[in-house]
């Protein structure tokens, strides 16, 4: 009979850990919204909603009421298409600068949303902030358009 692994009964976290720790620098990060999200900024399907709705409410009001129901299925009826989101921008701004602009009020913070504390850096992006300093991290991946963890990895020095 063959011993079990020495990993069995050990929770999985538990064993992650000490292999980053045991080999600093070989395991990269895969980030996305979820990480975010918390800091009050919206995945990138409530940006199309939203801007969706934007857009309805520029039409009719009936337009505005259908999509504030169902974003989905007001776009679908108005466009022949499924939403996406590089569609929907392309649809709404024309150039990159606009494009920017409509996007900053989604991931850069007011004045007012930093003192309450949102579209700021959580606690989570402070972690792989500390593991970036102290080498144990040293390649990251990410979808998100924020820049909550480049703050955050400036702010760990």
């Amino acid at each position: 009979m063959t011993d079990p692994p020495l990993s069995v009964g050990l929770d999985p976290l538990t064993t992650l850990a000490l292999a980053v720790q045991s080999s600093p620098g070989a395991y990269a990060l895969l980030l996305g919204s979820g990480v975010s999200s918390a800091a009050g900024i919206p995945t990138g399907w409530q940006v199309v909603e939203d801007l969706i709705r934007r857009v309805a409410a520029l039409e009719t009001a009936e337009a505005a009421e259908a999509a504030q129901a169902d974003p989905e299925r007001w776009y679908i009826n108005r466009f022949g298409e499924s939403p996406s989101y590089s569609q929907l921008i392309k649809r709404v701004a024309r150039t990159a600068i606009e494009r920017r602009e409509i996007l900053r009020s989604y991931f850069e913070p007011t004045a007012e949303q930093k003192a309450e504390g949102l579209k700021v850096p959580t606690r989570a992006h402070r972690a792989v902030a500390r593991l970036v300093a102290s080498g144990h991290i040293r390649v990251i991946l990410t979808t998100n358009f924020d820049r909550l963890l480049e703050t955050a990895i400036h702010d760990a020095g």
